[in-house]
């Protein structure tokens, strides 16, 4: 008795109207087991991942965000130094703009080191490409400028200090905020003080 109502239990059975060869009405009982069924996703498990994936991109956001204001530090206080070193304020907007771009490549060249350990930090740990980006070491920076100034290239000597492999990618990088980034800085100080002069003497005067 009991293996007969657990095997009732296991299906699912509907009495549907049919016809007969002869054009009879007759019942026929559908039975529906279950086993091909497969369950919709519903709001709510919409909602949990969704949850789920702020959660982890606020987490990863406060884990990475004082890597990236530290290691950017360097290269902003170097162009800044820099730049008020060798400009004296009486130039022309196209001479501050090759001052400007000049103490870009310096300063980017310069601190190349802190970019290639924050690389590994927050975004390829062992730098191999074939395993894809797998989310850094998290380490602190001057545990993987260490670390990444022993690695072994090939060709070369086991356990020697290599600090080339702290410059790897310089003249991207150099390229990047010299020429790329840097001749715009001008431009976007020359567009702050027009508007700057438009809503003072403009707008609330």
């Amino acid at each position: 008795f009991s293996v007969r109502s657990q095997a009732v239990k296991a299906v699912d059975a509907e009495t549907v109207d049919d016809y007969d060869e002869d054009g009879n009405l007759v019942n026929v009982l559908d039975i529906d087991t279950g086993l091909d069924i497969e369950e919709e996703p519903t709001v709510q498990d919409d909602a949990n991942e969704e949850d789920d994936w702020w959660a982890e991109f606020l987490k990863d956001w406060i884990r990475q965000l004082p890597v990236i204001i530290i290691t950017d530090l360097p290269y902003l206080a170097v162009k800044i130094s820099f730049l008020r070193a060798i400009a004296h304020g009486n130039e022309s907007i196209l001479e501050y703009d090759v001052l400007n771009i000049f103490a870009a490549i310096v300063a980017s060249g310069l601190t190349t080191p802190f970019d290639v350990a924050r690389t590994r930090i927050l975004v390829d740990s062992d730098r191999d490409p074939v395993n894809g980006l797998d989310g850094g070491s998290g380490e602190g920076i001057f545990e993987a400028m260490k670390r990444i100034s022993n690695e072994n290239v090939e060709g070369g000597t086991k356990g020697k200090v290599r600090l080339e492999n702290l410059y790897a990618g310089w003249f991207e990088r150099v390229f990047y905020f010299g020429i790329g980034i840097a001749w715009l800085e001008p431009i976007r100080i020359i567009c702050y003080n027009g508007l700057r002069d438009i809503l003072l003497l403009e707008v609330f005067s």
